[in-house]
C-alpha cells in the first residue's frame, strides 16, 4: 500500500491524512455556495466561481476525496458524514446543469455539438464519480436517486447518439480538430469526455449485474 508519511516540497513532512483532510476540506469550501443555494431553495448561476471552475467541474477531486476514503483517508470521524452531504450536492446540480444546457442550446442550436459534449462531460463523470463511490461502499442510493441515475444513463446516451448523428465522431472530423490550433482544446474534450462516459456507463453496468447477483436466491 502506499505510505502514510513522505518528504515534501520544502522538506515538508506530508502524510495522507494531511493530504485527503485538505482535498475533503477543499471540496466543502469549493461547493458551500451550492450547499446554500441548496438548503434555502434557492439556484445558482455558472460563472466559473468555485467548483465550476475546477477541471471537469470538480469531478476529478471528488474522486480524490472518495478514493482517499475508500482507503481509510482522513481518519475522521465525521468524514464520511461530510462527504454523503458532498455527494447530495453533486447530486443537486443534475437538474440545475441539464437546465443550463437546454436553455444554451434554445439560444444558440448551431453550438448543439459543443453543448451536447458539455452534458456528455458532466453527467459521463457523475455516473463515474457515483458509480465508484457506490462500489466502494461510500453511497448508497434510494429507490429514488436509482432512477434519478437512470435517467441520467438515458440522457447521456441520447447525447452521444446526437452528437453521433452530428457526425462529431467521424474519424476524418477528429483528425481535422486535432491539428487545428483552434480546435484542438474541442478534439481532446470529446476524446477525453467521451473515455470517462463509457467507463461510467461499464461501472453503473457492473453495479446492476452485482445488485441482480445478490438478489438471486
Amino acid at each position: 500500500g502506499a505510505q502514510e508519511t513522505w518528504q515534501g516540497s520544502n522538506n515538508k513532512q506530508e502524510t495522507l491524512h494531511g493530504v485527503a483532510l485538505q482535498q475533503l476540506e477543499m471540496l466543502e469550501a469549493e461547493t458551500w455556495f451550492m450547499r446554500q443555494a441548496m438548503n434555502e431553495g434557492g439556484t445558482v448561476q455558472k460563472r466559473r466561481q468555485g467548483i465550476f471552475g475546477f477541471t471537469c467541474g470538480g469531478a476529478h477531486l471528488y474522486q480524490a476525496v472518495e478514493a482517499c476514503l475508500a482507503a481509510g483517508y482522513p481518519k475522521d470521524a465525521k468524514a464520511r458524514e461530510r462527504f454523503d452531504k458532498i455527494t447530495e450536492i453533486y447530486q443537486w446540480r443534475i437538474p440545475l446543469e441539464t437546465k443550463m444546457i437546454e436553455d444554451a442550446m434554445a439560444q444558440a442550436p448551431k453550438l448543439a455539438p459543443v453543448l451536447y459534449n458539455q452534458d456528455v462531460k458532466f453527467l459521463g463523470h457523475m455516473l463515474e464519480s457515483l458509480g465508484k463511490a457506490r462500489r466502494d461502499g461510500l453511497f448508497e442510493p434510494t429507490e429514488e436517486q436509482r432512477l434519478l441515475l437512470e435517467d441520467v444513463e438515458g440522457r447521456l446516451i441520447a447525447h452521444v447518439l446526437q452528437m453521433k448523428k452530428l457526425k462529431v465522431y467521424e474519424p476524418d472530423r477528429l483528425a481535422k480538430w486535432a491539428s487545428g490550433p483552434e480546435t484542438r482544446q474541442f478534439y481532446l474534450d470529446v476524446v477525453g469526455d467521451a473515455a470517462h462516459a463509457l467507463n461510467g456507463l461499464r461501472i453503473q453496468e457492473k453495479l446492476r449485474e452485482k445488485a441482480a447477483e445478490a438478489s438471486t436466491p
